[in-house]
């Protein structure tokens, strides 16, 4: 997945610095990252993916130190996506979790930090997935509400993630870009804009990509996502894989 970042020119957004084109870290990259160094401006990690669940009260998570310094040594700009507390749903997210994300936020110097318009959590379960929050007013509050407890606690600018929506719309719901819209500009943050995510949507029986980007303010997007998927049972699935689909590159 390829991160494309940003400077912002809004009139409520922050000073942001443009990092150029980036990508999704992972080891396997590394021979590409060692090879051509001048492909990439900046490196967009994960942080979760650093850590281990040790199932402790105390002390929940534990981080692999040796490769977030690791991470933190390489020669390029860093850029923090979380995956772990997302904005999209009424769980608010682990404590435990923001305390880490705050570390690694200082750790790698990053201007924001994007999480996932969705939810992955009730009060009673896990869902596993993301899941999209539902489209109604009382979801925009919620999202809003989530994203400024976010920010409060991280200390640092939030960009928001367009997500997958695989479920036919509901007639009580307003569309896709009305409801990412609403929620960015009441939250007064920041957008990463998933272009194959707003793909797979549209493939699958939601909004167009042309309505949808025409629905959203673009001058609050600092983050654009491109990334692949492939057809399985009559829909297109999200699966970060492959080279871009011809339509959307």
């Amino acid at each position: 997945m390829t991160a494309i970042s940003g400077a912002v020119d809004s009139v409520s957004g922050p000073e942001l610095p443009e990092l150029g084109v980036g990508i999704t870290y992972s080891s396997a990259v590394e021979p590409l990252l060692d090879r051509d160094s001048d492909l990439v401006d900046l490196i967009e990690i994960e942080p979760q993916t650093t850590w281990l669940e040790t199932r402790s009260g105390a002390e929940p998570y534990r981080v692999i130190d040796q490769v977030v310094e690791h991470i933190a040594k390489l020669p390029f700009r860093k850029i923090v996506h979380s995956i772990g507390a997302p904005v999209g749903g009424t769980v608010p997210a682990d404590r435990a979790q923001l305390k880490l994300l705050r570390q690694t936020i200082h750790q790698l110097d990053t201007p924001w930090l994007s999480e996932h318009l969705s939810f992955n959590a009730t009060p009673d379960f896990r869902t596993g997935f993301f899941l999209p929050p539902r489209q109604t007013r009382e979801g925009v509050e919620t999202s809003v509400a989530a994203i400024r407890h976010l920010g409060q606690m991280l200390q640092v600018p939030i960009a928001v993630e367009t997500g997958v929506n695989y479920l036919r719309p509901r007639q009580d719901e307003i569309s896709d870009g009305a409801f990412v819209s609403a929620v960015v500009e009441n939250a007064d943050c920041g957008l990463l804009l998933d272009l194959h995510n707003i793909y797979a949507n549209a493939i699958n029986g939601r909004q167009s990509v042309d309505d949808f980007v025409a629905e959203i303010p673009l001058e609050r997007v600092w983050e654009v996502h491109l990334a692949g998927g492939f057809e399985m049972d009559g829909y297109w699935l999200d699966a970060h894989s492959g080279a871009l689909p011809d339509p959307l590159f």
